[in-house]
């Protein structure tokens, strides 16, 4: 929803709650990873649809409009479920051809969002799971 964010240090019990205060009044809904797609150095999978995904990141503009997603104030976020990087276009092109055709005939994959995850970057490259912010409060 929103990349990059605070630093570890700055994660307290009072931004804890007020990221849960922001994203309570949001509901759970259903989508469907549907097609693979590519960034130039991603494959990932299309959620359908994507407008829920778009007002969760506009929430998160709104309250903290000092982090801008991806350090961009007038990127377009493309929400998207990453299942593969590399630096190489090149193989990022041979592997959503692989993809397209092991993958694609099991598209599409049906999900529920229910709750939003802040992860935090271990060393080595690695995320965690720090906190979970259920949809709808509950």
């Amino acid at each position: 929803i929103l990349f990059p964010y605070v630093r570890a240090t700055e994660i307290d019990d009072g931004l804890l709650t007020e990221l849960r205060r922001l994203y309570a009044p949001s509901r759970p809904f259903a989508y469907e990873l549907a097609t693979v797609e590519s960034f130039p150095d991603a494959a990932w999978l299309a959620p359908v649809p994507a407008e829920p995904f778009h007002a969760l990141v506009e929430i998160a503009r709104e309250a903290f409009p000092e982090l801008p997603p991806y350090g961009d104030p007038g990127h377009v976020v493309v929400p998207h479920c990453t299942i593969g990087t590399d630096d190489d276009p090149d193989r990022v092109e041979l592997m959503v051809r692989e993809l397209r055709e092991k993958l694609g005939p099991r598209l599409p994959i049906r999900c529920r969002a229910d709750e939003l995850v802040l992860l935090g970057e271990e060393p080595g490259g690695t995320w965690a799971r720090r906190e979970a912010f259920p949809l709808g409060g509950a």
